[in-house]
């Protein structure tokens, strides 16, 4: 008799201002729901009887469980949702978790480039996590490998499980970094990435990369080399890094390819992929953007929809990714930076958010006297334009990024689901019913 019905326990139903979504973590999909159904729903998981059901909700239901959302029960019934980590009610009355599951490490912010958007010492940000020449002062950069071997030990007991080198251009400090990825493997940190132009790549670094199982994310600005000179001021450049591509996928290192789409550059995203695309597999091609604000002459009105665009950053969502957005910044959780200074921050690329610095303090006591925290646990509920969108544990979103374009840290200006909180407004949703 279908007396009851309730999701599933590998099901959970997220409340939006106008419509609602079932994540689905066993199979990671997001789906999609109107209010009527979404209010539906509600009464459902309240286990209300199914006594005045139109043939219209019926027919949802009898959908939902065709998609093994959802089961009829005869009685009220009491259904547990998977859960992964500490449960929080327990977390209220815990201790504070220091872990540190991702540590951005920027061993210096020169590069050899002279990129024409990336002037030396604009602090302004118009990008996500990639090569930066931040501002710095002279002499203040860290040099000693054994303070550099200190830091990573921190870490380690953090139970840091992945080192992110970025820089400006890292390999300018191969020598450094080559000390530090030997000791990142003898301290247990697993898995090693490296942000690179591409340009400085050879025998030496690549043997090195080999050795230590490093992964590379390799930044593309073009698809020929006046596109290059026009952007970094470096003559013959495309040439180059197109070789050294070529270099990487013959001799097995694990990459990544990431296409800096701006004004220079825009006409030109096909061509790139048809070049670098014999190298390696599509999924590991992928496109970032120059964003117009604050203040940026060098972003693309072409591409200018893609950067607004929050559905291009859905993915699966399983019980993990759920459950830690849930708690969690996707971002700032389990996060850190540590500047070419010293400098702790939540993000490598959030540079007013300064918590300490390990020239001054160990990690721990700066992440313990600081605002570590509040930032980690900024979960899309305390963000005024994203707590009321029911897509809000599904997307990524980059505080730095929409820091610098508001100058608020619960910002939002790069969505454009911010509709979804006017309820005349329909969106193209990613799974619909």
């Amino acid at each position: 008799m279908k007396r009851h019905f309730r999701l599933n326990a590998y099901c959970y139903l997220v409340d939006g201002l106008s419509k609602g979504c079932i994540y689905n973590v066993s199979t990671g999909d997001m789906i999609s729901i109107d209010e009527d159904k979404l209010n539906l729903l509600n009464k459902c998981e309240s286990n209300i009887p199914l006594d005045r059901i139109t043939d219209t909700e019926l027919g949802f239901l009898d959908t939902l469980v065709g998609m093994s959302v959802g089961m009829y029960y005869e009685t009220p019934m009491y259904v547990e949702r998977f859960y992964v980590g500490q449960h929080p009610a327990v977390e209220m009355v815990a201790p504070s978790n220091y872990a540190v599951g991702n540590a951005f490490i920027e061993l210096d912010t020169m590069c050899n480039f002279d990129c024409v958007f990336c002037k030396e010492g604009d602090n302004t940000l118009f990008r996500k996590t990639g090569c930066k020449r931040w501002a710095r002062n002279e002499g203040s950069t860290i040099r000693d490998i054994d303070q550099w071997k200190d830091i990573l030990g921190q870490l380690a007991k953090l139970n840091c499980q992945q080192v992110t080198f970025v820089g400006g251009e890292p390999f300018l400090q191969f020598s450094l970094m080559e000390k530090l990825l030997a000791h990142a493997k003898a301290q247990g940190i697993y898995r090693v990435l490296i942000y690179t132009n591409g340009s400085l790549l050879n025998d030496e670094i690549l043997e090195c990369i080999k050795k230590y199982n490093a992964e590379l994310n390799v930044q593309v600005l073009g698809s020929n080399d006046d596109t290059y000179r026009k952007i970094t001021g470096v003559s013959e450049m495309h040439s180059k890094v197109l070789d050294n591509v070529s270099l990487l996928a013959s001799d097995n290192v694990r990459y990544t390819l990431t296409f800096l789409v701006n004004r220079l550059n825009e006409n030109e995203i096909e061509d790139a992929y048809a070049l670098y695309s014999p190298f390696t597999n599509p999924n590991r091609i992928r496109l970032e953007f120059l964003y117009p604000l604050p203040h940026n002459d060098f972003y693309s009105t072409k591409f200018l929809g893609l950067m607004y665009d929050k559905t291009s950053s859905f993915g699966k969502v399983d019980v993990n990714s759920f459950c830690h957005h849930a708690k969690y910044h996707n971002c700032y959780g389990h996060q850190l930076g540590i500047t070419a200074e010293g400098d702790i921050l939540p993000c490598i690329m959030s540079r007013k958010l300064v918590l300490g610095n390990v020239r001054k303090n160990d990690i721990v006591s700066i992440l313990k006297d600081s605002d570590y925290e509040q930032y980690q646990k900024l979960t899309k509920d305390e963000i005024d334009k994203c707590k009321q969108c029911s897509y809000r544990y599904g997307c990524f979103d980059c505080r730095a990024l929409e820091m610098s374009a508001t100058d608020y840290l619960k910002g939002l200006e790069y969505c454009n689901l911010k509709s979804a909180l006017r309820s005349d407004e329909v969106l193209e949703d990613l799974v619909s019913i």
